[in-house]
């Protein structure tokens, strides 16, 4: 009257069901953020010099502190040299003539999606 129910060999095809599709969706998930397809807002904004002051870390260098009028860099000062991966000194600010209160145009990159690190910040002035 009562049949009796195989279940061992039922849940072995469902744990290897599962186990397939984990694979396939791990597989995928990974393929598609190394892709290397980056999407990011780009906007236009100036960067103004509010202070140069001795690196605390090092004297013979110094941090000049931007505050920026839009983007998310705007939330906090930022400073140059880390921006611009460069250390700077007395003859980098005298070269380039920077002084507090001078206003800098930039671009910043804003990524929106992808696993892309785009350049952050790229200064519209030549600062060598």
């Amino acid at each position: 009257m009562f049949g009796t129910v195989n279940s061992s060999g039922k849940l072995r095809h469902v744990l290897f069901t599962c186990a397939i599709l984990s694979m396939v969706f791990i597989h995928g998930c990974k393929t598609d953020t190394s892709s290397g397809d980056c999407y990011y807002d780009k906007a236009d904004t100036m960067a103004e010099v509010m202070d140069i002051r001795p690196n605390e870390d090092d004297p013979t260098h110094l941090e000049v502190i931007l505050d920026f009028k839009a983007s998310k860099l705007a939330f906090e000062d930022q400073e140059m040299g880390q921006l611009k991966g460069v250390e700077i000194d007395q003859d980098f600010v005298d070269r380039n003539r920077i002084k507090v209160g001078n206003q800098y145009s930039v671009i910043v990159s804003e990524i929106t999606k992808g696993d892309c690190i785009p350049r952050i910040v790229s200064f519209q002035h030549a600062l060598d």
